[in-house]
């Protein structure tokens, strides 16, 4: 409501993590759940004191970016993307690997609400899983 109220830009990206299943399926979820930890201490490490990083449900994690413009938001995206893919986590004396597929959106036209803005970064997340997986989309 802020970012509505004095017209600044408000960037929300939506990831989730490629085929997690696989991981709670081969490792057991508490492996999983380790994994989601390491993801969110690594992915926080990268994100400004005033934006929100939190868990959306299952592996999904929204990262709320106020004052950020979309290109910003796209280059915290990508770093979000290349970091996680670089990570090897070792759980249980496996080394488990991890790509995410994101979504970036900003308030305007298509989002002028929270729940809005969530549907938009979700559709684009969606397509980046479909467009091959560990990738970055937002609308041009």
């Amino acid at each position: 409501s802020r970012a509505l109220r004095h017209n600044t830009p408000l960037t929300l990206i939506l990831f989730d993590l490629d085929h997690f299943k696989q991981v709670n399926d081969t490792y057991g979820h508490p492996a999983g759940d380790k994994l989601l930890v390491a993801i969110a201490e690594q992915c926080q490490s990268l994100v400004r004191a005033p934006d929100i990083l939190a868990r959306y449900g299952g592996e999904e994690f929204v990262v709320l970016l106020p004052e950020t413009n979309l290109k910003v938001a796209w280059n915290v995206a990508e770093r979000l993307r290349q970091v996680v893919a670089g990570m090897s986590t070792l759980i249980d004396g496996a080394e488990i690997r991890m790509t995410i597929s994101l979504g970036v959106a900003e308030t305007g036209p298509r989002a002028s609400n929270l729940e809005q803005l969530i549907d938009c970064a979700d559709q684009l997340q969606y397509r980046a899983k479909q467009s091959g997986r560990n990738r970055v989309e937002m609308y041009t």
